[in-house]
């Protein structure tokens, strides 16, 4: 019997081999998940890394992983901040890209394109339907929607206007797929109603997953952590990009308010982006030497700061985005058996109430407050880590979650066969 082949087609994730040893994400799990269970599969990207801003190589690049695992890699022209029109440039010709360079391949038995970005999916289920092989668009992002929310008044209606050809794009892609795979319920909904079809059969949700790597008994060998290691109060972590999508200035003024009031409460802020310099001021001016801001982390890192953390802060603003995902950071904190303090409320907020693993905020006094109350209660601390950690090992360990996604695909490939 021939090997099956499978090709999944995403743009902006970590790869093997990147500098800093950086976790994987969607994508690249389920590339090791579902090569295990025996197709061959090739995953297409970018050669630009989104997230050090910078080239991986200068043309096209095929890397061999595995046996059963080769990576496609498009070079296109990057950019420099996360919004701005090259940024769109860079994508639009990577998506192309990789219809040019498909067309020259061996054909798949299916094919799994993420969304974002629109032009990926757009070029992916384009390619797919010429060639008559089955194809899953995964929701990750409520593009183009999202654009609109900074807006208001006129130039709320102009960008409403101006994304109306998006709109067009990706409800086309989306109306061909054969299946819609979403990271929650609301996340499939919405894709749907691009689609304009209700649910069927070939419509999933996968959540976003982690891989379980256990909780870290003791910090790694020569860890820049250690001074960190008998901290007397409750330590509270955060892993991602220093961005507009995140709350630092409630952040800050807790922190501040745990500083005049004596509370012992660390918060060590790890990541990098286009704000980290604006926030290493603001610790400074204002003297929060309980805010650490150490930049980027790698997965020892990780490990290390989960072993120090109690609290893992998933600290977005309000936006529709965050109130229907539930983002990679959230099945992280859990992983690491992390009491959650959620400022976005929607399915992140339900399934925290639902498993008693954490606390929802709303601005710097209740973040406070809250604070204030775990650090009082360690026995209730200790209870809502442990269910994070129960939580995560029941529905968000990549090993269970990607597995049943591969065989999803699988399944995609075979009924077409028949």
């Amino acid at each position: 019997m021939r090997q099956r082949k499978v090709w999944l087609v995403n743009e902006g994730e970590n790869l093997p081999g990147d500098d800093n040893n950086p976790r994987l994400q969607r994508m690249g799990l389920l590339a090791f998940e579902l090569e295990k269970l025996g197709p061959e599969v090739t995953w297409w990207q970018s050669t630009f890394n989104h997230y050090q801003k910078k080239f991986r190589y200068h043309e096209d690049k095929d890397i061999r992983v595995t046996d059963n695992l080769e990576m496609k890699l498009i070079h296109s022209c990057g950019y420099k901040k996360n919004v701005c029109v090259r940024r769109m440039i860079h994508e639009w010709k990577t998506a192309k890209g990789f219809y040019t360079r498909a067309k020259n391949e061996e054909l798949p038995d299916v094919i799994v394109s993420a969304m974002p970005t629109i032009a990926q999916a757009h070029f992916t289920v384009k390619f797919a339907r010429k060639h008559n092989i089955p194809v899953i668009v995964d929701l990750r992002d409520l593009n183009p929607d999202v654009f609109v929310s900074p807006f208001h008044g006129l130039m709320r209606t102009a960008v409403s206007i101006g994304i109306l050809p998006l709109k067009k794009m990706l409800g086309n892609a989306l109306m061909h797929a054969d299946g819609l795979v979403g990271t929650t319920e609301p996340y499939l909904n919405w894709g749907l109603g691009y689609a304009k079809r209700s649910r069927g059969k070939n419509d999933r949700v996968f959540f976003v997953s982690y891989p379980d790597q256990g909780v870290a008994t003791a910090l790694s060998e020569n860890s820049r952590w250690k001074e960190y290691e008998n901290y007397p109060g409750i330590v509270c972590c955060f892993f991602g990009q220093f961005g507009q999508l995140v709350d630092f200035d409630t952040l800050m003024e807790a922190a501040a308010l745990c500083k005049v009031r004596k509370t012992d409460v660390l918060f060590l802020l790890c990541g990098t982006g286009e704000l980290l310099e604006h926030y290493q001021r603001v610790v400074k001016d204002r003297g929060l030497d309980n805010v650490v801001l150490p930049g980027w982390v790698n997965q020892t890192d990780i490990a290390d700061l989960g072993y120090l953390s109690d609290i893992g802060l998933m600290a977005y603003k309000k936006n529709e985005n965050f109130d229907m995902q539930m983002p990679n950071k959230f099945s992280e904190s859990l992983s690491l058996g992390l009491a959650v303090m959620l400022q976005p409320t929607g399915v992140m907020l339900d399934v925290v109430t639902k498993n008693q693993c954490g606390v929802h905020y709303e601005n710097a006094e209740e973040l406070y407050q809250a604070l204030k109350r775990l650090s009082e209660n360690r026995e209730l601390l200790d209870r809502m880590k442990k269910n994070s950690r129960d939580l995560f090992e029941r529905s968000f360990d990549v090993s269970n979650v990607y597995k049943e996604f591969g065989k999803y695909i699988l399944e995609m490939a075979e009924e077409r066969k028949r």
